[in-house]
């Protein structure tokens, strides 16, 4: 299923990750496409606090992989879907851990069909604005599905 919302600020695309952190269980895997600057740590940022993670969530650029209690965050940058940093992040998909993927595409092919999955695309449609295209994978069950539906259809 996809949906598309947009958020007015930064603020927003926070909190926007909050309610999704709030709704996800372990073995979730969201991945998060989009431009440079285009929310997507801010939207895990929201999405660590949601989970019920204390640490201030940042971008894992330059290391690539960064852990948040039961949150995952990678950055995969310039990364082929070869690399070794993808092939690690499989070992995360044990059903403990929300991982949430920047520049997810190198990561998506090896995520198997029956793990639940969220794909999100930022757009910048000005300084403040993201217009946020959400694919709601089939394999959530039927109440988390739906809680998302809700978080992200309005």
């Amino acid at each position: 299923m996809a949906a598309y919302l947009v958020t007015d600020n930064p603020r927003a695309t926070e909190a926007l990750g909050e309610a999704v952190g709030h709704a996800l269980t372990g073995g979730a895997v969201v991945l998060l496409e989009g431009e440079l600057g285009g929310g997507k740590t801010t939207f895990v940022r929201g999405l660590v606090r949601g989970a019920g993670v204390t640490a201030e969530a940042r971008s894992p650029t330059f290391t690539l992989i960064r852990g948040y209690g039961r949150v995952i965050h990678a950055d995969l940058y310039r990364l082929a879907p070869g690399d070794a940093v993808v092939q690690e992040l499989e070992e995360y998909l044990d059903g403990d851990f929300i991982v949430a993927v920047e520049w997810g595409a190198a990561f998506a092919a090896r995520v198997p069909p029956d793990v639940p999955t969220l794909r999100l695309k930022f757009d910048i449609l000005d300084a403040e604005r993201r217009g946020i295209t959400a694919f709601i994978g089939s394999a959530f069950p039927t109440a988390t599905r739906a809680v998302l539906e809700g978080i992200l259809c309005g």
